[in-house]
């Protein structure tokens, strides 16, 4: 994770309170390549708070569109994303009676084919 601390926020009326820290996230994903080179391959990442409960911090999906924003994106020359969704999911644990939210998303890319 490589951060940007000096990110702004936006403090709505009604008290929302909107913080888009820039970052630049790398991950891995577990690749099965048996059908090489016609494989395709489904990467899970999930993003919640290890520290705060949902009370104190409620992760939902910017304006409801549960998926990655793609404005951004650089195609690439390996891989087509063929699906890109995400859900919210919100976990209780028998210790605590707060919610624990998280968003989990799915990338299911397939390799291309020169």
């Amino acid at each position: 994770l490589k951060e940007q601390r000096n990110a702004l926020v936006v403090v709505y009326s009604d008290g929302m309170v909107l913080w888009m820290p820039q970052a630049i996230l790398r991950s891995s994903c577990a690749f099965d390549t048996f059908y090489f080179p016609f494989d395709e391959q489904i990467c899970i990442l999930k993003f919640g708070s290890w520290t705060y409960n949902g009370l104190q911090l409620d992760i939902h999906f910017k304006a409801n569109r549960e998926m990655f924003e793609m404005g951004s994106y650089i195609e690439n020359n390996d891989w087509n994303i063929l699906e890109n969704s995400g859900h919210r999911n919100i976990k209780k644990y028998a210790c605590c009676p707060e919610p624990y939210p998280d968003l989990k998303f799915k990338i299911r890319l397939q390799r291309r084919v020169a």
